[in-house]
């Protein structure tokens, strides 16, 4: 599975919002991403799933799980 960094710029495909990736959550076999933005002078967030947005640069990191016992 892949997943976008935390840190990441994006800008989402319908408005064009500019904003940094601060979070994400594995909700079944999906990825959702927090996206926080500045609008109105003030910080907001946003939820979006990766086809939503534009990555800005190749920060994307490859993620799974160990599930060796001993």
């Amino acid at each position: 599975m892949k997943m976008i960094k935390c840190g990441t710029l994006v800008t989402t495909k319908v408005g064009g919002v500019h904003g940094m990736i601060t979070g994400a959550t594995i909700r079944f076999e999906n990825i959702i991403y927090e996206m926080t933005y500045y609008a109105a002078d003030e910080f907001k967030t946003g939820w979006f799933k990766e086809e939503e947005i534009n990555i800005e640069g190749g920060n994307v990191k490859k993620i799974g799980f160990n599930l060796k016992t001993n």
